[in-house]
């Protein structure tokens, strides 16, 4: 359920009791002002500052957030975070450059002053883009992207770089070490470490799994699936590693002894963006979280909310009309994955399944899978998910379309938005 005002059961707020603030009398104690609403509609006239609304109606603080770093040379996007050792490493794109945050100070370690291969000085030439216009392109970009990053079993960064070169490097003493390349990979979108120290791969476009010993020097193929990419990687404590793909939203158990994999859950959506352990005693593994989405989810919202604009009831539109819009956008261009062109062709899939209350074809779920396989549907909006984490018996995700950050408590049923960004789209 969507945390919005709108949404609210008039008759769950109609006899709420609001605490607006804190007021200090002439004397110095603290008071409390009360302010009754007698409708919701009067409820839904008010505004929220410095607290959340969960998707049962309560009202609770919400938490704060500052701007750590926003110093960045020419970056596009952030595109992985990892902490180790009290210190974060921020991985970003299009340059495929790595900054590392500590003690409030932003620093570039990779790559540095000797090992960069790109000439600001260079003019800039002019290429075709897709639609036959001719623009700009800036050479200053290389196209490379740290879609992923992770801390080896010796707390040394691990970092995925992709690109035309695709290679998994190891940043220590201040270098980084090239440690695999696979010849047919141009993208890495997972990193995982297993309990033994053993580095699991994700791949694009092909869709692979490697694995390399804690040393970094013995790299394997553990899977070779039939799907276009594997966008997550997470090592159970059972020996099993499990990975989401990419065009057919499958949840793999695999079994890295023999190389064998299952696929443990068929999702309805096309990718499996992210997958996740909690809830788990320290020796259990716990449930199995699973963020099944769509890029497509922010097309058919603002393609939806365009049909609403309209006055009237919109017309239904034939089968074939209802692909998503023509990419018309010119100016400069990159070469980004997981992007599907006209021509691409899809394998057939069965109808997209939807929450109660949402739009077809808009939503999508966080899946709860125990460990004797029970998928049960946790959590569904109206946003594309990208990423998640755990703190204190919640799942944090984070999500495309409006920048926000849900929280989400398994046992209780209950959601709320945490944080939304008033200048980024996607957490």
């Amino acid at each position: 359920m969507r945390m919005e005002f709108r949404r609210l059961n008039p008759l769950r707020i109609a006899a709420l009791t609001l605490m607006i603030g804190l007021v200090v009398g002439p004397s110095g104690a603290v008071t409390s002002k009360i302010t009754r609403q007698a409708s919701s509609k009067q409820f839904l006239e008010g505004k929220a500052e410095g607290v959340v609304i969960s998707s049962r109606g309560t009202i609770q603080l919400g938490r704060a957030a500052k701007v750590l770093a926003s110093e960045f040379d020419d970056v596009w996007s952030v595109s992985s975070i990892v902490a180790s050792g009290g210190s974060i490493y921020i991985g970003t794109s299009p340059n495929g450059s790595i900054y590392k945050y500590r003690l409030g100070a932003l620093t570039k370690i990779y790559p540095t002053e000797d090992q960069a291969v790109i000439d600001k000085d260079r003019p800039a030439v002019a290429k075709a883009s897709d639609n036959g216009e001719v623009v700009e392109q800036d050479e200053r970009f290389s196209n490379e992207h740290i879609f992923a990053m992770a801390v080896d079993v010796a707390g040394r960064l691990v970092v995925g770089i992709s690109g035309d070169n695709c290679r998994l490097c190891r940043y220590e003493t201040g270098a980084m070490e090239t440690i695999f390349e696979p010849s047919d990979a141009k993208y890495i979108f997972a990193i995982e470490t297993d309990s033994v120290g053993n580095l699991y791969i994700g791949t694009g476009p092909e869709g692979k799994i490697y694995v390399l010993d804690p040393s970094g020097k013995v790299a394997q193929l553990v899977y070779d699936s039939p799907d276009k990419n594997i966008l997550s990687l997470v090592a159970g404590k059972d020996g099993f590693v499990y990975a989401g793909s990419d065009t057919r939203g499958l949840v793999y158990k695999i079994n890295p002894r023999n190389k064998s994999a299952t696929v443990l859950y068929d999702s309805e959506e096309p990718e499996i963006s992210a997958l996740l352990f909690a809830g788990g005693a320290p020796t259990d593994t716990g449930y199995l979280y699973a963020a099944a989405t769509s890029a497509k989810v922010v097309q058919n919202e603002q393609k939806f909310a365009a049909d609403q604009a309209v006055s009237g009831r919109p017309e239904p539109k034939e089968q074939e009309d209802r692909g998503s819009p023509s990419d018309s956008n010119g100016g400069l261009r990159l070469k980004i994955p997981n992007t599907k062109t006209d021509t691409d062709k899809k394998p057939a899939q069965r109808p997209t399944p939807v929450a109660r209350g949402s739009k077809p074809g808009t939503a999508s779920y966080i899946y709860k899978i125990s460990k004797q396989g029970y998928v049960t549907e946790l959590f569904s909006e109206s946003a594309v998910f990208l990423c998640l984490a755990e703190q204190d018996g919640a799942i944090l995700l984070g999500s495309g379309n409006s920048g926000q950050v849900f929280a989400i408590v398994p046992d209780a049923e209950r959601s709320t938005i945490l944080y939304e960004d008033e200048r980024a789209a996607q957490i």
